[in-house]
């Protein structure tokens, strides 16, 4: 893959110089991770800083970003049962993610590890009522500049290849939001300078066949305002991801001047370097953010057996679409 579809340019964007390569992609090139190619000797991802290209970005691409952050942060931890047909597996490292992000001051804790003030609203309070409080009345200032600008989601998402109603987001309370839902209501994310889509395959859509095709919940946030997008190409690792979003936000805070997509890099590179490895055994982290058990469906790759989070896997599926400012 690297031959065929990076090789070719590859002259070209060296004698450029250029270090960041917004990329846009067309059919089912999108759901490829152009960061993982590979060329006998290093990433894609190690050489160059890569974003993700959507028109519906054009207006905002050169905004810069409100800083400093401050964060909502939604997420799942329990298992969930909807029906006889549908169960989310437990997402038992969701809640260190987002505590070890999201410096809450309504918690009271003097020993808290977050460093982006915010809120986090897990499992109960993660709810349709929430989330559409703070995207339909977000805080703003008196420039009508939001408080809040980055919304952080970490869940379960089920992508149903043929129809949009039944492609939806699993709250806390155990009820949906589905992509027809976004559509219907007519979902405004302009308050949004990043949204974080911490779920499996946020950043894929799916064809009908005849050329139609369900946009993802990425690219319908894009389509409703949102400014930039990170979100997922396939069914992610809950540990990995966990501490993934952690380095990513941290590296980003802690360094003047940097862009979200260079932080992202440098989160990338740490995970392939391994900088940052597996930290625990537990059982429950060898399920992803789906509802499959890796370790008894996949047995057959050693990588989940040993969990080597500098497989592509693991940091490959992040991408940033949108303003990477």
């Amino acid at each position: 893959m690297y031959q065929i579809i990076f090789s070719p340019v590859e002259k070209d964007v060296n004698e450029t110089r250029a270090n960041i390569i917004m990329i846009s992609l067309d059919g089912v090139l999108r759901y490829i991770p152009i960061g993982a190619l590979y060329n006998d000797k290093e990433f894609l991802a190690q050489k160059y800083m890569l974003t993700i290209y959507s028109p519906y970005a054009d207006k905002s691409l050169k905004d810069k970003p409100k800083l400093p952050w401050s964060i909502n942060a939604m997420g799942v931890t329990k298992k969930f049962e909807l029906n006889e047909f549908e169960s989310f597996c437990a997402l038992p490292n969701v809640a260190y993610e987002v505590e070890n992000i999201v410096l809450d001051k309504r918690k009271g804790k003097k020993d808290t590890n977050g460093f982006i003030h915010g809120h986090v609203w897990l499992n109960e309070d993660f709810t349709l009522n929430r989330l559409n409080d703070i995207i339909f009345n977000p805080i703003v200032t008196k420039d009508q500049v939001s408080i809040y600008p980055v919304l952080h989601i970490a869940s379960h998402f089920k992508l149903d290849p043929a129809m949009a109603d039944k492609s939806f987001l699993l709250l806390g309370d155990s009820t949906t939001l589905s992509l027809k839902q976004i559509k219907t209501n007519r979902y405004q994310f302009h308050n949004i300078d990043l949204l974080t889509l911490s779920a499996c395959d946020t950043a894929t859509g799916s064809g009908k066949g005849e050329g139609m095709e369900i946009d993802s919940f990425a690219t319908l946030a894009l389509k409703h305002s949102a400014k930039s997008v990170i979100a997922s190409l396939w069914q992610v690792h809950d540990e990995s991801t966990g501490l993934f979003m952690q380095d990513f936000y941290k590296t980003y805070t802690a360094k003047n001047g940097i862009t979200k997509i260079q932080a992202l890099q440098e989160t990338q590179k740490k995970f392939i370097d391994e900088i940052i490895k597996c930290k625990t055994d537990n059982v429950l982290t060898k399920k992803g953010r789906e509802n499959i058990d890796i370790a008894s469906d996949i047995t057959h790759l050693s990588i989940f057996n040993n969990l080597d989070f500098s497989h592509p896997y693991y940091w490959a599926p992040f991408i940033l679409i949108g303003n990477w400012l």
